[in-house]
Parts: structure tokens; C-alpha cells; sequence
């Protein structure tokens, strides 16, 4: 369901709010986790267009700013008024569209444009731009656990397991919300199996069965590799052993030194950030949550290196690299 909200974002809210938008999106998601795919030209072009409108009118980032925390208190306020109950489509529509255009529009254009900026305009506007993201960083699991609480209320009034719930995409919740009604349980069922959900433009394509194998296994060609490269957050050279956390609720046998591999941080991965090493992410850019905690910290951090999870597994002995942003797999002593 996050998925569906995302993609939708990405397509007709950015253009909407940005006037551009990242026109191909992919996840896959397998049995309630997921990963997030877009293709590079795209993103390039993305960021270029973001970074000129900043250069040709310089007040959008303050503007930007300023949207974000108002949209962040908009929507909180939303959650509260219908948290004890379903919301009616008028209230989740109204959700919805905050979510998607006003809040992800400013909060995708502060992201990636400060990953294009030069640096003069960088430095200047650096705190700016890291107040407003911190701002509106605990929302994204605020909103999560609003959406779980909502499947959950959805599940126990309908039979159906919250996991399955879970997997309704976008449209098929407003129709719910307006008919009553969800799809079979065994479309469900498949889908919390293994899914692949492809935005093109304003479509939304739902993939299930063999071919998401096929569809995984194009996007992760990793091979033997046995190095990745990324982006520093902040620099420093350690070696640790590997442990890659995709819950962290759920994390056990992670020992101070370690070092911390997963897709992107949140705040609940904070207490693991604080005993790990090093930090090493498949995505994010200058003000992702992983890059600004650890400056915070002053731990090594190498973010954007898009497959680390994939390369790497628990119990391997690695040398994070944060000075040149390079994380490579090294022999134990």
C-alpha cells in the first residue's frame, strides 16, 4: 500500500507540485518489505531541472522549506481527527493528496536538489534545508503507523488478514472506503507473496508471480562483485563485520564495531547507529536521515551505493571507505 502511495508520488504528485516528475518507478515487495527502483537518466534529469529552478529564482528553497513544515503540521492534524476510526474517502482523499503533493513535493525537492547544489549554495543553505527535513522526518513512520492502524481496523471489520490488507494499492483502499468492498483473498494472498509495482507516467502496472523473478533478477545483476561505491556523508576509514538490518525492531547479534548495511535509515535505527562503526546505504543523497545522523555522530557513512544489501551479508568482514566512498569486502585475520 506504501508502495502504491509512493509511485503516485512520484508521478502525478511531483508533477503536480514540481511541475516535473520521475516518470519510471519499481518496487518489489516481498512478504510486507520492499525496495524502490528508478532509472538513473531519469533521476539525473530530475535533479537537473531542480537545481535550475533553485539557480533561476533564489527564494524556492526557502519556499520549499516552508511548505514542508506547514504540510507536516497539515497532515499530523488529519491523522489525529481520524485516527480512532475509518476515515471517510472525502477525509482520505484530503489525506492523501496533502501527502502526496504538498508534503512529498517539497520534501523530494529539498532531498534531491541538495544533492546537485555547488557548494557555495550548499553551505549557505545547508542548515536550512536540514531543519525543515528534520522537521518532517518522524511523519514518514507517523504516517506508516497510521496506515497499519487503519489495515488493522479494515481487517478485523472484514475477515481478512491485516497482511493482506496491507496489499491493497492505492485505489482499491478509496474503493473500499467508498464500496465496502476488497479484492479476493487469493490475489491478496499472491500478492503479499511477491509483488512488483511499476509506475510509468500516471500508470500503475501490479506484477505477480514468475515474472517478478524475472523482473528482480534484471534490476540486480550484481554478479561477484566485491566492491560498491557510493556517496561520504561523513568521512573515515573502518573495518567491521557486516550486519545487514532491514527491521531494526528486529535486529539481534549486533555487537558494538559492527557495521550497519541496510536500504535507508529511519529513527528507529538510530540506537544502531550509535554502537555501529560504520554506516553503508543502498539510497540516499546529503539529506537522507543516514547522512545527517551521522554527522551528528561523526561516523563513517556511505550512502547511495544501491546495492550494498546485495552485495554483502551478514558476517562479512568489510573496510567502509568513507573518505572516497568505497566499501570493499576484505579477507578476516
Amino acid at each position: 500500500m506504501s508502495c502504491s502511495f509512493f509511485g503516485y508520488r512520484n508521478s502525478i504528485g511531483l508533477k503536480k507540485y514540481l511541475g516535473t516528475n520521475l516518470v519510471k518507478t519499481i518496487f518489489i515487495c516481498k512478504k510486507g518489505f520492499s525496495s524502490c527502483y528508478l532509472e538513473k537518466n531519469t533521476v539525473d534529469k530530475y535533479n537537473k531541472y531542480l537545481l535550475a529552478k533553485v539557480l533561476a529564482d533564489n527564494k524556492i528553497l526557502n519556499r520549499w522549506c516552508n511548505d514542508l513544515i506547514i504540510s507536516t503540521d497539515k497532515i499530523r492534524a488529519i491523522m489525529s481527527a481520524t485516527r480512532s476510526t475509518i476515515p471517510t474517502v472525502d477525509q482520505f482523499v484530503k489525506f492523501k493528496e496533502l501527502l502526496i503533493c504538498q508534503y512529498a513535493g517539497p520534501h523530494s525537492a529539498i532531498k534531491k536538489v541538495a544533492d546537485v547544489l555547488p557548494k557555495p549554495l550548499l553551505k549557505k543553505y545547508l542548515s536550512v534545508l536540514t531543519e525543515a527535513r528534520l522537521y518532517s522526518e518522524k511523519v514518514y513512520d507517523e504516517v506508516e503507523d497510521y496506515i497499519l492502524s487503519l489495515t488493522k481496523k479494515i481487517a478485523k471489520r472484514t475477515g481478512y488478514k491485516q497482511t493482506l490488507v496491507q496489499c491493497l494499492v492505492k485505489d482499491e483502499l478509496e474503493k473500499y472506503l467508498e464500496f465496502k468492498k476488497l479484492p479476493d483473498k487469493k490475489l491478496l494472498t499472491k500478492r503479499y507473496a511477491k509483488t512488483a509495482l511499476c509506475w510509468r507516467g500516471a500508470k500503475e502496472i501490479v506484477v505477480v508471480g514468475e515474472e517478478v523473478e524475472q523482473i528482480e533478477n534484471a534490476l540486480n545483476r550484481i554478479g561477484s562483485k566485491k566492491v560498491v561505491v557510493g556517496t561520504c556523508a561523513y568521512g573515515g576509514i573502518v573495518r567491521g563485520i557486516v550486519r545487514v538490518v532491514v527491521d531494526p525492531r528486529k535486529a539481534k547479534n549486533f555487537y558494538k564495531g559492527d557495521v550497519l548495511i541496510t536500504g535507508m535509515t529511519r529513527p528507529d535505527f538510530v540506537p544502531l547507529m550509535k554502537i555501529a562503526s560504520a554506516v553503508v546505504t543502498d539510497a540516499g543523497g546529503v539529506l537522507c536521515h543516514a547522512a545527517i545522523v551521522a554527522r551528528e555522530l561523526r561516523k563513517p557513512c556511505v550512502i547511495g551505493t544501491k546495492i550494498a544489501t546485495k552485495v554483502f551479508k551478514d558476517g562479512d568482514m568489510v573496510e567502509v571507505d568513507a573518505e572516497n566512498g568505497v566499501v570493499r569486502k576484505v579477507d578476516k585475520k
